[in-house]
């Protein structure tokens, strides 16, 4: 149970990453990539001070976490890009 309110709270805290880089930022390919790979190069240093090493399963919880970065970097681009449409039109 504890697994899924992890997991539960991480989501939000990734959205706001995406949406703040998104706003930002206007290249939209920036705006994907550069927040995946910052919370991908952030996980292991967290990692290290928590803990005090680098868990073996770092790169494990590194891919996942930049595959769920991605994704939802992906749909905050498509809110983003809908949004400055409509913007441009006047709307």
């Amino acid at each position: 149970m504890s697994d899924l309110i992890g997991f539960l709270l991480v989501i939000p805290v990734l959205v706001l990453i995406a949406v703040g880089f998104h706003y930002w930022l206007s290249n939209r390919i920036l705006a994907i990539v550069i927040p995946t790979l910052v919370v991908s190069l952030l996980l292991p240093i967290i990692d290290y001070f928590v803990l005090g090493y680098i868990d073996p399963f770092t790169i494990i919880a590194v891919i996942i976490v930049a595959i769920l970065m991605l994704v939802i970097s992906v749909m905050v681009l498509v809110f983003f890009k809908k949004h400055r449409q409509l913007k441009e039109q006047g709307l």
